[in-house]
């Protein structure tokens, strides 16, 4: 809302602060502000540029965790052989020899 008969220093006044604030003052259309691409990036701006780098960095993030996720869920026999027991050499890891901690007492996998 512009007041029409603030007196035309006050103007000028808003006038200048709003060139400062957002840059020069454009009354016609074209591309006549192609130099407001080249100024200095306020905070806003920077704050903006670094969310939308985090934003990109946790997507990455998100779909890496998804892959090696599916990854294991695919084979977990092949996990477990990869990380539980790293030396090539020895046996595999066969599940349903494994005993399964239930409360109190340990029970073979085979069982149930």
């Amino acid at each position: 809302m512009v007041n029409e008969n603030l007196p035309k220093e006050e103007l000028e006044k808003r006038v200048n602060w709003y060139s400062k604030k957002y840059g020069p003052y454009i009354d016609k259309r074209g591309l006549n502000n192609w130099k407001n691409l080249f100024r200095k990036p306020t905070l806003l701006e920077w704050t903006i540029l670094v969310m939308l780098l985090m934003g990109i960095f946790m997507a990455f993030a998100y779909q890496m965790d998804n892959a090696s996720c599916g990854e294991v869920m695919a084979n977990p026999c092949l996990y477990c052989n990869t990380f539980l027991n790293p030396v090539q050499d020895s046996a595999p890891i066969n599940i349903d020899e494994l005993w399964i901690n239930k409360g109190d007492e340990f029970v073979n996998g085979s069982e149930g």
